[in-house]
Protein backbone atom coordinates (compact mmCIF):
# COMPACT_ATOMS: atom_id res chain seq x y z
CA UNK A 1 0.00 0.00 0.00
CA UNK A 2 1.63 3.58 -0.82
CA UNK A 3 1.95 6.59 1.61
CA UNK A 4 -0.08 9.46 0.52
CA UNK A 5 1.21 12.83 1.05
CA UNK A 6 -0.69 14.87 3.66
CA UNK A 7 -3.19 17.50 2.50
CA UNK A 8 -4.88 17.71 -0.70
CA UNK A 9 -2.96 19.49 -3.73
CA UNK A 10 -5.40 21.04 -5.67
CA UNK A 11 -4.14 21.75 -9.62
CA UNK A 12 -3.24 25.51 -10.11
CA UNK A 13 -2.32 26.75 -13.21
CA UNK A 14 0.26 24.27 -13.81
CA UNK A 15 2.21 24.71 -10.50
CA UNK A 16 1.29 20.67 -9.45
CA UNK A 17 2.41 18.55 -13.17
CA UNK A 18 -0.46 15.80 -13.87
CA UNK A 19 1.52 12.83 -12.30
CA UNK A 20 1.69 14.69 -8.73
CA UNK A 21 -1.45 15.77 -9.15
CA UNK A 22 -3.16 11.94 -10.33
CA UNK A 23 -1.23 10.29 -7.67
CA UNK A 24 -3.34 12.99 -5.08
CA UNK A 25 -6.63 11.55 -6.78
CA UNK A 26 -6.04 7.85 -6.24
CA UNK A 27 -4.78 8.69 -2.89
CA UNK A 28 -7.68 10.42 -1.73
CA UNK A 29 -10.68 9.27 -3.74
CA UNK A 30 -9.65 5.11 -4.66
CA UNK A 31 -11.38 3.68 -1.28
CA UNK A 32 -14.48 5.83 -2.33
CA UNK A 33 -14.24 4.17 -6.43
CA UNK A 34 -13.87 0.90 -4.97
CA UNK A 35 -16.35 0.98 -2.78
CA UNK A 36 -19.04 2.33 -5.27
CA UNK A 37 -17.86 -0.34 -7.70
CA UNK A 38 -18.60 -2.52 -5.33
CA UNK A 39 -22.20 -1.74 -4.66
CA UNK A 40 -22.66 -1.43 -7.93
CA UNK A 41 -21.78 -4.81 -8.86
CA UNK A 42 -21.39 -6.84 -5.44
CA UNK A 43 -18.44 -8.76 -6.69
CA UNK A 44 -15.06 -7.97 -5.46
CA UNK A 45 -12.92 -8.88 -8.31
CA UNK A 46 -14.95 -7.02 -10.54
CA UNK A 47 -15.29 -3.75 -8.70
CA UNK A 48 -11.32 -3.85 -8.40
CA UNK A 49 -11.37 -3.80 -12.03
CA UNK A 50 -13.51 -1.19 -12.69
CA UNK A 51 -11.75 0.73 -10.17
CA UNK A 52 -8.41 0.74 -12.41
CA UNK A 53 -10.73 1.41 -15.07
CA UNK A 54 -12.13 4.37 -13.84
CA UNK A 55 -8.33 5.66 -12.70
CA UNK A 56 -7.33 4.56 -16.34
CA UNK A 57 -10.24 6.66 -17.60
CA UNK A 58 -9.60 9.94 -15.35
CA UNK A 59 -5.55 9.98 -16.50
CA UNK A 60 -6.70 9.83 -19.84
CA UNK A 61 -8.96 12.86 -19.30
CA UNK A 62 -6.69 14.54 -17.13
CA UNK A 63 -5.73 17.35 -19.16
CA UNK A 64 -8.96 18.35 -19.89
CA UNK A 65 -10.12 18.23 -16.55
CA UNK A 66 -10.17 22.08 -14.61
CA UNK A 67 -9.36 21.08 -11.18
CA UNK A 68 -12.95 22.22 -10.08
CA UNK A 69 -15.70 19.47 -8.35
CA UNK A 70 -12.83 16.65 -8.49
CA UNK A 71 -14.81 14.17 -5.67
CA UNK A 72 -17.77 14.24 -8.16
CA UNK A 73 -16.11 14.16 -11.41
CA UNK A 74 -14.29 10.54 -10.20
CA UNK A 75 -16.99 9.67 -8.49
CA UNK A 76 -19.43 10.12 -11.85
CA UNK A 77 -16.72 8.19 -13.86
CA UNK A 78 -17.09 5.49 -11.42
CA UNK A 79 -20.43 5.53 -11.74
CA UNK A 80 -20.46 5.32 -15.67
CA UNK A 81 -18.28 2.48 -16.13
CA UNK A 82 -19.80 0.59 -13.13
CA UNK A 83 -23.33 1.30 -15.17
CA UNK A 84 -21.84 0.07 -19.05
CA UNK A 85 -20.48 -2.92 -17.35
CA UNK A 86 -23.30 -4.05 -15.95
CA UNK A 87 -25.41 -3.58 -19.43
CA UNK A 88 -22.66 -4.99 -21.57
CA UNK A 89 -22.89 -7.97 -18.50
CA UNK A 90 -26.31 -8.37 -19.03
CA UNK A 91 -26.03 -8.60 -22.87
CA UNK A 92 -23.64 -11.34 -22.47
CA UNK A 93 -25.67 -13.48 -20.13
CA UNK A 94 -26.65 -16.55 -21.44
CA UNK A 95 -30.69 -17.75 -20.52
CA UNK A 96 -30.40 -21.24 -18.38
CA UNK A 97 -32.72 -24.16 -19.53
CA UNK A 98 -35.03 -23.70 -17.47
CA UNK A 99 -35.64 -20.14 -17.84
CA UNK A 100 -35.23 -20.55 -21.40
CA UNK A 101 -38.24 -23.21 -21.76
CA UNK A 102 -40.16 -21.25 -19.01
CA UNK A 103 -40.53 -18.38 -21.25
CA UNK A 104 -42.18 -20.06 -23.90
CA UNK A 105 -45.97 -20.47 -24.28
CA UNK A 106 -47.73 -23.19 -25.79
CA UNK A 107 -49.82 -21.52 -28.75
CA UNK A 108 -51.93 -25.06 -28.75
CA UNK A 109 -55.03 -25.61 -26.88
CA UNK A 110 -55.16 -27.50 -23.69
CA UNK A 111 -55.48 -31.40 -24.29
CA UNK A 112 -59.18 -31.13 -23.11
Amino acid sequence: MRACASGRKKREAGRIGTEEYFETLVCNYEKLVYSICLKMTGNPFDAQDLTQDTFLSAYKKLPEFDGTFEKAWITRIATNKCLDFLKSAARRSEPKEEEYFAQITDQEAGPE
